[in-house]
């Protein structure tokens, strides 16, 4: 028997089923070793609350999560609906204070692991410009892909593309 990776998540948990179906398929497929969730894009605190549910609800609250790079008017409207939109009594997990790209650096240096990169690469980025090496520390990258044609794209990030371009 092979030992399981280790790996973390850094997710942009919401706007559609993928990155939970993700997260959850990772936290019980014995294969990996889900050792942290970082939070990207938009409002990530919002989006930190449905990571945490899910970790509860999949009994793996031991997973820190930690806030990354976000701006809360990149949000469509619709992140979270079914899950956090429903009464829920149970536990919740923690969101940790350290921010995501400090903890992703120091949790480079103490031990390495293989990035799942579900969500914007921005991140991912900030780590790599802050340490030029943290790269090279991974074990790994998996990165899943979006559109390419932004014509193909939600009218919310048509927008937010737009808005992008006409600040730069």
């Amino acid at each position: 028997m092979t030992a399981s990776i280790p790996i973390v998540i850094d997710t942009d948990v919401g706007d559609d089923p993928d990155d939970a179906l993700a997260l959850v398929l990772a936290l019980a497929s014995p294969e990996v070793d889900v050792r942290g969730v970082t939070i990207v894009s938009g409002d990530v605190a919002w989006r930190a609350r449905i990571a945490t549910r899910l970790l509860v609800m999949s009994d793996r609250s031991d997973v820190p999560v930690f806030l990354g790079r976000g701006n809360s008017d990149q949000m469509s409207g619709a992140e979270g609906q079914g899950l956090l939109g429903r009464p829920y009594q149970g536990p919740e997990a923690t969101v940790q204070a350290t921010p995501a790209v400090d903890w992703l650096l120091a949790e480079s240096h103490r031990r390495a692991f293989h990035l799942v990169a579900i969500g914007p690469l921005t991140n991912i980025a900030a780590a790599i410009q802050q340490d030029p090496k943290f790269a090279e520390r991974l074990l790994g990258l998996t990165v899943m892909g979006g559109l390419l044609d932004q014509q193909t794209m939600p009218i919310a990030w048509q927008r937010a593309i737009q808005q992008q371009g006409a600040a730069a």
